[in-house]
């Protein structure tokens, strides 16, 4: 993906990951460096398996661990894990983890989206004759004749039988005993933000024993499904089903032992360089900084998928190897830290508020003097967040996502909107609508289809000639202020961009920053060709970048290319002054209306360099002079695509790496830097991820 979707979803992917490399096991995160300037010296080619959605329990992405005895060496677990997509529209988001260590089997389930305050059966299901068990796809919603029984519209949604075909019987129960098929024990339920949150353990022999001739292993033949949604009965009523499949994934094996003899291979690196491990024991590193002393921070995002406890958001030190707390946030924010700058004495670092908006905070580089700065970013509340932070000229700068994937508010950030009914995407200057209304369910009611517009919460609709104001803390846009009064000084210095993640200065004072893309995704999927790395002017602070009407390479999204499937589009309806509703079709069109609005076409030099599609540009700086014919050049980390909850079109890995573009060439595709040895994430390749 380009982004985190909800679910990964994490999160998250639209968090500029400046260096790491967490595994799915006993081995843990490293930062990889090669110095870049002052903050890409680590970069992660390779990518975390298992990103879940920030959560409406405050729980954020997550990244596979095992416990203490895993780490000292006793044995070599088996690991596997299953990132779980959703069934029947329900928008459920997650991960499991299964570890086989010392006789033991455990099993953890972390989802969100599932319905609050009720049971929710789980289950691993397998197929006989060790077949490879999948998820179904949505043709087997008509497989059975009014199936779910007692449902206004069966033959749309997939049945727990409809499924069998593909995913195979019910094998164990994740209950509280890991239940073999048969009566289930206790089954977990979600608590009221709709979020399950189970762990359990069993001797591997006996609950073998107990599964008599069908085999547990090799688990990776097996899928794991998760159960439980609203339905509308055949009465026209809701009512809950809990066999209703709303999520599943395909179990993968990790094997340890070959990550830790293929990690070394697994990196590509220009001639000249090497990659060199700074630190160990890291998970989901975000951002880094160094001080006046050369001194290196690191932030740790907060969350984490382990069998064992989630971390801590927390800033370290790194001195000779080892890490050094400098502030344990866990008391303080809302995880994800996202984005981290050091300056005279200060660590300032971006991260969610205790409402979920976007906020933004200091503290010594000792520890003391905590300072909340500024805060009440509405769109942060979403899939993304606030993110990279630089400083210059006694100016923090900042950027933020916009909410959702394209100015529409849909299903695709349901779990978002549950959590805050209100949460709309927010421009940063009045915009004139066209009065282009989409069509999708009503998530937060009956499920019945209402038409939401552009720049709007679920339901509420725009009409042709409707202002939508701008809002001074707007999403989608990069942010200055200064410290000693930053609700005084806030100011906006560009807007009209998806995500911006990463930022770094040139020695000409221009600003650059990735951006992760669209997706094809929600009520409005784009279907783009790049996505984009941009250069800032500071000194002409306002620019419009184009978005939500022009693509990554700042081409009008009016042109075919960019179509998605009529089936992955919405209806769209014209929404007249005089309140009438048309229907237009489905297709993809302006939704400002660009005059009216004062917003002429973005300046396509700004582009400094096109990633692929779906890559995720994040981590970002430039080369100094020592680096000769090098300096100068910008330098991306590509976070990875999500694949395929952010883009089914997809049909190959897109990003995992780090490329390099010349800021001369506007408009050039970037050059591979350090990659690994095949695309796609180095934990799909026998090495930590």
């Amino acid at each position: 993906m380009t982004d985190s979707p909800p679910g990964i979803t994490a999160a998250l992917r639209d968090v500029a990951v400046g260096a790491q490399l967490t595994d799915h096991g006993g081995q843990e995160g490293e930062v990889m460096r090669r110095r870049l300037g002052t903050r890409l010296g680590a970069v992660a080619v390779g990518s975390l398996a298992l990103f879940g959605a920030a959560c409406a329990d405050r729980s954020q992405p997550m990244a596979t661990e095992v416990d203490a005895d895993h780490r000292e060496g006793h044995s070599n677990p088996m690991l596997y894990v299953a990132q779980l997509t959703p069934l029947n529209n329900s928008g459920v988001q997650g991960a499991a983890a299964f570890a086989i260590h010392n006789g033991e089997f455990t099993a953890r389930v972390f989802a969100t989206g599932m319905a609050p305050n009720l049971v929710h059966p789980q289950h691993i299901h397998g197929l006989p004759n060790f077949q490879n068990s999948t998820c179904p796809g949505p043709d087997a919603a008509n497989r059975i004749p009014n199936s779910p029984a007692n449902v206004a519209n069966p033959d749309q949604l997939i049945s727990i039988q409809e499924g069998l075909p593909e995913y195979g019987p019910v094998r164990v129960h994740l209950d509280n005993r890991l239940t073999a098929a048969g009566a289930p024990g206790t089954l977990p339920t979600a608590n009221a933000a709709g979020v399950v949150n189970y762990l359990q353990k069993r001797p591997l022999a006996e609950l073998q024993d107990a599964l008599g001739d069908f085999q547990l292993l090799p688990l990776e033949e097996k899928v794991v499904v998760l159960h439980g949604g609203f339905v509308t009965g055949a009465d026209g009523q809701q009512r809950y089903e809990p066999s209703l499949p709303v999520a599943c994934a395909e179990i993968r094996m990790t094997d340890e032992t070959e990550l830790r003899q293929r990690q070394e291979n697994v990196l590509v690196v220009p001639a000249g360089f090497r990659a060199e491990k700074v630190v160990g024991g890291l998970s989901f590193t975000t951002e880094m900084a160094f001080d006046d002393q050369g001194r290196l921070y690191v932030v740790e995002a907060g969350g984490g998928f382990q069998p064992v406890e989630f971390r801590a958001p927390r800033i370290l030190r790194i001195e000779n190897g080892q890490t050094h707390e400098v502030i344990n946030l866990s008391n303080h924010v809302v995880p994800p830290v996202v984005g981290l700058a050091w300056d005279n004495g200060w660590l300032y670092f971006s991260h969610r508020d205790t409402d979920d908006s976007g906020a933004l905070s200091r503290v010594r580089d000792d520890g003391t003097e905590l300072q909340k700065l500024i805060t009440g970013f509405e769109t942060a509340k979403a899939e993304h967040f606030m993110n990279g932070v630089e400083i210059r000229n006694g100016w923090v700068y900042f950027g933020i996502g916009q909410a959702g994937n394209s100015a529409v508010v849909g299903m695709d950030i349901a779990p978002f909107v549950r959590q805050n009914p209100g949460l709309r995407p927010q421009p940063c200057r009045d915009l004139v609508m066209r009065g282009h209304n989409f069509e999708g369910p009503n998530f937060l009611e009956n499920g019945d289809p209402v038409l939401t517009g552009p720049y709007s919460r679920l339901g509420q609709v725009r009409q042709e000639g409707e202002t939508v104001a701008g809002v001074r803390k707007c999403g989608g846009a990069i942010h200055r202020f200064q410290p000693d009064d930053p609700e005084g000084s806030l100011q906006m210095v560009a807007w009209g961009m998806r995500q911006p993640i990463g930022l770094a200065f040139n020695q000409q004072g221009e600003l650059f920053t990735g951006e992760n893309g669209y997706d094809v995704r929600g009520l409005r999927p784009v279907n783009d060709e790049f996505d984009a790395t941009l250069r800032i002017n500071p000194d002409q602070p306002g620019r419009w970048y184009g978005f939500p009407d022009f693509s990554a390479a700042r081409e009008p999204l009016t042109l075919d290319k960019f179509e998605s499937p009529d089936r992955l589009q919405a209806p769209i309806f014209r929404v007249g002054q005089d309140g009438s509703r048309e229907r237009l079709g489905t297709f993809l069109d302006f939704i400002i209306d660009h005059q009216a609005s004062g917003l002429p076409a973005p300046d396509r030099n700004l582009v400094v360099g096109l990633h692929p599609f779906n890559s995720s540009p994040s981590g970002i700086d430039v080369a100094p002079q020592a680096w000769g014919a090098m300096a100068g050049g910008i330098f991306v980390a590509e976070w990875g695509d999500l694949a395929p909850p952010t883009n089914p079109l997809r049909e190959r890995s897109a990003g995992f790496r780090v490329v390099r573009m010349d800021p001369n060439r506007p408009q050039s595709r970037v050059e591979m830097f350090v990659q690994n040895r095949r695309p796609g994430p180095a934990s799909e390749q026998g090495a930590r991820g």
